[in-house]
């Protein structure tokens, strides 16, 4: 399916949206008019049935049949035909016409032309019987005066001589209808009309909308592996669009960021495993080039075999990292006991730090409770408290201490070492940094896995140096249940 532009849609929606709004206002624009017409023409009836009825009553006031008693039906048709007749021939009526009913509904008498065309309707009789009037409209098989479509207002007519009857005013609606269809004519032409301007409008307003995005399109056909440092400008005509670009490059800040770790991951990947495996191609081609005997090719596969096992480890170490810090690892959401946790390594380290001649101080452990994975975090301060022990002199302490408040659970590690320079205090966290003062084997990613798996838990690892000497390691964590999401 061939897709359209959003320009295009935009222009039809637009001129769509102003075509139907030009609709709505021609109907009310018609309806408006018909009322002020209608009741015009409805004013100018009431107006010509005040005269009419003022003229009968003047007319019947000089009627010679009102001489001598009541006069009888003959004595009201001829009053009726009389005041017609002369009424009709003056000029009086002007454009109007009259009829003059019984409550019977015969025709007394009409101007010329409404003799028998139009009869007065039960509902008017009724109303008249009742002293109300009526309007209405009629229409007429036989042309009158040239219209066929009539206005009608019947008014009952009460004389003190005793004469009832209806009297029908009859207006042609010959003009009003004219105008009005005139006026419906108009708004039909212009309809197109407004409708192309609409759409125009509407495809001006559409381009200037998308033409930014026209712009943030090309910028992102350009963004290639290679160009990954490309942003989207922010139009300055529309916020939406600038948060859609501020959004849009937040993104690709992470992506370029992302890409870059991936790219030093490797790098230092393949640098931490050239040495290993350069000591191993190495002893094998000094193996080969002598025969040896068989104590000699053992010793070599012993070598070979621990430099395999390095290798293992480090990348076990290095694959727990990478998912680390791409959140493929989940903790668990188990109550640990950060003290047991640190009363356990420190049981587990006794030998080696007797050997080195260093001791732990426990003595400021206090319970601290957190949510979490009891063997990651195992893991994590195993790699601090390892850090501790290759730095801390003979004869030394190292401090472990733990506590717990409403803010969540603090565990400090400190060693009475030389320190750490205080320009690597942030970069030591980085995987496979060697610092200055680096002592011993080790390929720089213990650190980096410990604040990883806090990082996990919603916690975070800080280094200082203590005044009095030494380093100091700073874990903290929030209270159980209130674990924060790991930051980006």
């Amino acid at each position: 399916m061939r897709q359209s532009s959003l320009r295009t849609r935009l222009a039809l929606r637009l001129g769509l949206i102003v075509f139907v709004s030009y609709v709505i206002f021609s109907l009310s624009l018609y309806a408006y008019f018909k009322r002020i017409l209608d009741e015009d023409l409805d004013a100018f009836l009431a107006s010509r049935a005040v005269g009419v009825m003022a003229s009968i009553r003047a007319y019947a006031r000089d009627f010679p049949g009102r001489s001598g008693g009541r006069p009888g039906p003959t004595a009201f048709r001829d009053l009726a035909k009389l005041w017609t007749d002369e009424r009709a021939g003056s000029g009086f009526l002007l454009s109007t016409g009259v009829e003059i009913v019984n409550f019977e509904g015969g025709i007394l008498a009409a101007t010329h032309g409404f003799e028998s065309v139009l009869p007065v309707s039960k509902e008017a009789l009724q109303m008249a019987r009742d002293g109300k009037s009526l309007f209405r409209d009629v229409e007429t098989a036989e042309d009158i005066g040239g219209s066929t479509d009539f206005r009608v207002l019947s008014v009952p007519l009460r004389l003190d001589i005793g004469f009832r009857a209806v009297v029908q005013v009859i207006v042609s609606q010959s003009r009003v209808r004219g105008a009005l269809t005139t006026l419906r004519l108009l708004l039909m032409l212009l309809a197109p009309g407004f409708a192309a301007i609409g759409a125009g409008a509407a495809a001006l307003i559409g381009g200037g909308m998308v033409a930014p995005l026209g712009s943030m399109a090309a910028t992102l056909r350009r963004i290639t592996e290679r160009r990954l440092d490309e942003r989207v400008a922010a139009p300055a005509e529309s916020r939406e669009l600038a948060e859609l670009a501020a959004a849009f490059n937040t993104m690709m800040d992470r992506v370029e960021a992302a890409f870059d770790e991936q790219l030093r991951f490797t790098d230092d990947a393949a640098h931490q495993l050239r040495t290993p495996l350069t000591v191993l191609r190495g002893e094998l081609e000094l193996a080969l080039k002598h025969a040896r005997s068989s104590d000699e090719y053992e010793r070599v596969l012993e070598s070979n075999l621990e430099e395999v096992e390095r290798m293992m480890r480090l990348v076990g170490r290095m694959l727990d990292l990478a998912r680390l810090e791409v959140g493929k690892i989940e903790a668990a959401a188990e109550p640990v006991r950060l003290d047991g946790v640190l009363r356990e390594l420190a049981d587990d380290f006794e030998p080696l730090a007797v050997e080195q001649g260093m001791s732990f101080d426990l003595s400021a452990l206090s319970p601290a409770r957190v949510s979490g994975d009891p063997l990651r975090l195992y893991q994590a301060f195993m790699s601090v408290l390892e850090n501790a022990l290759r730095y801390a002199p003979p004869g030394s302490a190292i401090e472990l201490s733990s506590s717990e408040s409403e803010s969540g659970a603090v565990v400090t590690v400190r060693d009475h070492g030389r320190g750490i320079p205080e320009d690597e205090l942030t970069s030591i966290f980085l995987r496979f940094h060697r610092g200055r003062n680096a002592a011993g084997p080790g390929h720089g990613i213990g650190l980096s896995i410990a604040a990883s798996v806090l990082r996990l838990h919603g916690g975070k690892l800080v280094a200082s140096n203590h005044s009095e000497g030494g380093a100091v390691f700073i874990a903290s964590f929030p209270p159980p249940g209130k674990r924060r999401r790991p930051a980006d």
